[in-house]
């Protein structure tokens, strides 16, 4: 029981010694200086706007993406609108809520208005060749810009 006790001793003894040796520094040189936190608060910063530069990027790109697919289901579910509702129909931008009625047209947000990414309603062009024609005006709103989506080529 002794020799345990002396062995406890002992290593309580070293640990002292080093932690000495640790705080026994002159306290110049403890602790950081107000450059290096500096260096280290522009580091964080860097790295913290080269992610957020790359997060808006592909929330932008995601929303032109949902606005493409909200347009391929509109145009996927006109065939069946229109048979409901006549060979001479035409869909507008004041009668796309009847596009509900139609089973195919599943819509992304539920029962809130057909619109594009960015809240705004499409721009309809009926009768085409191919149907219908739909346009978003994209990020910006404005038509006639290098951003607007359509669901032809131009």
């Amino acid at each position: 029981m002794n020799r345990i006790f002396i062995k406890q001793n002992k290593a309580k003894n070293s640990l002292r010694q080093s932690l000495r040796k640790v705080f026994s520094r002159p306290s110049s040189q403890l602790g950081m200086s107000l450059i290096e936190i500096m260096v280290v608060l522009v580091i964080i910063a860097m790295v913290a706007g080269g992610i957020g530069v790359k997060v808006m990027d592909s929330f932008r790109k995601s929303k032109i993406d949902t606005t493409k697919i909200f347009m391929s289901k509109i145009i996927s579910a006109y065939p069946l609108w229109q048979e409901t509702k006549g060979a001479d129909a035409c869909l507008t931008s004041e009668n796309i809520e009847t596009l509900r009625e139609v089973a195919a047209y599943n819509p992304p947000y539920g029962n809130d208005p057909i619109t594009d990414a960015w809240k705004r309603p499409f721009k309809i062009i009926c009768p085409t060749p191919a149907g219908i024609d739909l346009i978003s005006f994209g990020p910006d709103g404005k038509e006639g810009t290098e951003d607007d989506i359509t669901s032809f080529k131009k």
